[in-house]
C-alpha cells in the first residue's frame, strides 16, 4: 500500500513537467526558431576575378503568412582594394540571393560578413554571419580557338585539366569562321615545384578546334625548384611556345604602386 501511494504521489508530480513541456512545443510554434545563414561558392578564387554565390537564409519565426528575409553584405580585408558584392543589399520571401563577390586585387584573405534580418510580424530576427575567401594569384593560360563552321559557337564547354585532375569546365564563344583566344585559371593553395601539364578539352564534336586541329591540346609548364609558392610570392612568368598550339601561361600580379 506505501509503494501504491509513493507512486501516485510522484505521478502526479511529474503532470506539471508534461504540461510545462507541450506549453514549450506550442510557444516554439510561433517563437524564434534560428535564423540560418549559408553562403554557396568557391572558398578559393583568383584575384580580381568575379564569381557568383548563392546567399541563402532560413528559419527564424514561424506561424506567420507574411514574412520576408533581408541582408546586408560586406568584404574586409587587410587591404580591400578592387573587392565588392553586388547587390550588396536585397529583401526576398525566399531567401535565396544570387550575388557577384569580386576578390581582391591582390593576394590574401578576405572576410564576407552578412547581417541578415528574418521579419514576421511584429517579431524581427537578426544574425551576423562571417565567410572566409582566399584570393590567389592564378596561373593564366591564353589558347586560340577556331570555328571552321558557318554559324557562331555559343556556351561551348571546355575543360581544364592540370596532371589529370579536373580543374573546371568553361563556357567559351567563338564567332562563324573565327579564331578567338580564351582564358582559363589555374588557382591553387600552392603550385608545387617541377613540371606540370596542363590539358584544354573541348567537351563537342562541333566545329570548334585548337591549332593542332583536335579538340584536345596538352603543353607542359615548369615550376622551378627554388620558387616559393606561396600566396604572395608566386614568382612564375612566361611564355610557353607549344610545337602545334600557342599558350600563354602567366602569373597575374598587381600594378605596381605609383
Amino acid at each position: 500500500m506505501r509503494r501504491f501511494i509513493l507512486a501516485i504521489a510522484a505521478l502526479l508530480l511529474l503532470i506539471p513537467s508534461f504540461a510545462g513541456a507541450a506549453a514549450a512545443s506550442s510557444a516554439n510554434q510561433y517563437g524564434y526558431a534560428p535564423l540560418n545563414v549559408s553562403l554557396d561558392g568557391p572558398t578559393l578564387v583568383a584575384n580580381a576575378s568575379t564569381t557568383l554565390y548563392y546567399l541563402n537564409l532560413s528559419g527564424g519565426p514561424s506561424g506567420y503568412e507574411s514574412y520576408n528575409y533581408s541582408y546586408v553584405a560586406t568584404v574586409h580585408a587587410s587591404n580591400a582594394t578592387g573587392s565588392g558584392i553586388s547587390p550588396s543589399s536585397g529583401k526576398s520571401a525566399t531567401g535565396v540571393f544570387p550575388i557577384n563577390i569580386t576578390a581582391l586585387s591582390s593576394s590574401g584573405v578576405m572576410t564576407v560578413v552578412v547581417n541578415a534580418t528574418y521579419v514576421a510580424g511584429s517579431i524581427t530576427v537578426n544574425k551576423s554571419q562571417s565567410f572566409l575567401i582566399t584570393v590567389v594569384y592564378p596561373i593564366r593560360v591564353v589558347i586560340p580557338i577556331i570555328n571552321n563552321g558557318d554559324a557562331g559557337a555559343t556556351n561551348i564547354p571546355v575543360s581544364m585539366y592540370v596532371d589529370g585532375k579536373f580543374i573546371k569546365t568553361y563556357d567559351v564563344n567563338v564567332p562563324a569562321h573565327s579564331e578567338t583566344n580564351v582564358t582559363f585559371d589555374w588557382i591553387a593553395y600552392t603550385y608545387s615545384p617541377g613540371t606540370h601539364y596542363i590539358t584544354l578539352v573541348i567537351d563537342s564534336n562541333g566545329t570548334l578546334l585548337f591549332l593542332n586541329g583536335a579538340h584536345q591540346t596538352t603543353v607542359s609548364l615548369y615550376i622551378p625548384s627554388d620558387t616559393y609558392t606561396l600566396l604572395d610570392n608566386i614568382m612564375i612568368s612566361g611564355i610557353i611556345l607549344a610545337s602545334v598550339a600557342f599558350l600563354l601561361i602567366y602569373m597575374r600580379r598587381p600594378k605596381p604602386r605609383a
